[in-house]
């Protein structure tokens, strides 16, 4: 395996680096594919298909191809069992699905549900949470909401702080989107402090959300900087 190759891989496999805006472009994704391809490394070429995609769209390659390979390897990993590699390919065609949210949504569903059959909690997690946002982007809430608590659950079982935080921002994004400010900017708070514990970059991410809600709507920190614990605040949201 080249040492690039590697360097690329210890990045994907780092929940540190997942949703911070990483920027996976300089380690050069797609030559790596290319010699992964030429080499049979089908393991790789799973692991790094999302970020193959993202690379082509970056640089407005045509992407039609590269839906097709992918599909094509989805096809055969499922066929043989090789479960692994094939939700690696389908979350290569989930990015390449961009704004297509329908197909996004099923995509991601199906994501979701061959993570919670490997029991990888942390990547589950992640993907619960991009279904959320497929789910907000169609206004289907209520739905956003479930998979969010089941996200919580998990990374509450798993001790994923990250997973934890992230789930918050993204219920403080739901609550935005049906009008609920005030209680989205409590969310956004309690995000930003887990986030703040594990030095995450995310951190930035929810402070600029908060602060963005709070400036245009007025609402100030006594409204927001609640002593509720994040258990009683998603108990409450749970049962609201």
């Amino acid at each position: 395996m080249s040492v690039q190759a590697q360097a690329l891989l210890a990045q994907i496999r780092n929940p540190d680096l997942w949703g911070t805006g990483y920027d996976f472009e300089a380690t050069n994704a797609i030559a790596i594919w290319k010699w992964a391809e030429a080499s049979s490394q089908l393991d790789i070429q799973a692991e790094i298909a999302s970020v193959v995609a993202t690379q082509y769209l970056l640089n407005h390659r045509h992407t039609d191809a590269l839906k097709k390979r992918f599909r094509d390897l989805a096809s055969k990993a499922q066929a043989s069992a090789r479960w692994k590699h094939y939700v690696g390919f389908l979350e290569g065609l989930s990015t390449l699905a961009e704004a297509d949210w329908e197909q996004k949504e099923t995509t991601e569903e199906e994501i979701c549900r061959i993570y919670a059959q490997l029991a990888d909690a942390e990547r589950h997690v992640w993907h619960l949470d991009q279904l959320a946002t497929v789910y907000i982007r169609l206004k289907a809430f209520e739905q956003a909401k479930q998979v969010l608590v089941e996200a919580y659950r998990i990374s509450q079982e798993a001790q994923f702080t990250k997973g934890i935080g992230q789930v918050l921002l993204r219920i403080g994004l739901l609550l935005k989107a049906e009008g609920k400010l005030a209680d989205a900017c409590r969310f956004l708070y309690q995000a930003k402090g887990i986030f703040d514990s594990i030095h995450s970059l995310c951190s930035i991410t929810a402070r600029d959300i908060l602060n963005g809600i709070a400036e245009e709507h007025q609402i100030t920190k006594t409204d927001y900087e609640t002593t509720d614990s994040v258990e009683k605040l998603v108990r409450a949201f749970t049962e609201g």
